[in-house]
């Protein structure tokens, strides 16, 4: 079979473009930004299940930033904190379209479904009032996800089961104070 020098070309040129694709999925993938990171904001949570660096960060519903590091508080750090019970320092960074932020705002994970992704929801908060500074901390909320709703369902359901068989024993009783009286 006789090779021509279009044949090389195109060899090469699906080898040069294979290089490029996955030079841009690397670099996707890794979740570098090339604008630095100018606002942040700090957040203490007592458990980030489901969140990972690159989450996303919504304010008020729309997106709003990206998660970009999270590390283990100390002992000493949760001991200085107001909630001993914090254990996780989320970093996250906020677009700079985003208005300063009130000291007010509130932090949670949450979820579209409970199968999607969870993200940062931060509350709007009041306005007109004091703002955070760059790089402020605020206390985190956890997510209440179907393992919660499980956990606190057990109790509920414990209850419900105990008026069941009370409600037995008293149509039981009622069975039999009725047979005495009926012919």
């Amino acid at each position: 079979m006789k090779r021509n020098l279009s044949d090389y070309f195109v060899a090469l040129f699906v080898i040069a473009c294979s290089i490029v694709l996955l030079a841009a999925l690397t670099f996707a993938l890794s979740g570098y930004r090339l604008k630095k990171v100018t606002r942040t904001l700090q957040i203490n949570y007592e458990d980030v299940t489901g969140i990972k660096v690159n989450s996303e960060v919504r304010y008020a519903g729309a997106p709003a930033g990206r998660v970009i590091s999270m590390r283990h508080l100390t002992a000493k750090e949760r001991e200085a904190l107001p909630n001993k019970r914090d254990a996780v320092l989320v970093t996250v960074s906020l677009d700079e379209k985003i208005p300063p932020m009130p000291t007010d705002v509130t932090a949670t994970l949450s979820s579209d479904t409970l199968l999607s992704p969870k993200f940062v929801a931060l509350s709007a908060g009041t306005p007109g009032g004091e703002t955070l500074a760059n790089n402020g901390t605020i206390e985190g909320h956890p997510a209440y996800g179907i393992e919660q709703l499980t956990a606190a369902a057990g109790p509920l359901l414990d209850n419900a089961n105990k008026l069941l068989n009370d409600t037995n024993v008293l149509v039981t009783g009622l069975k039999k104070d009725l047979d005495q009286f009926m012919p």
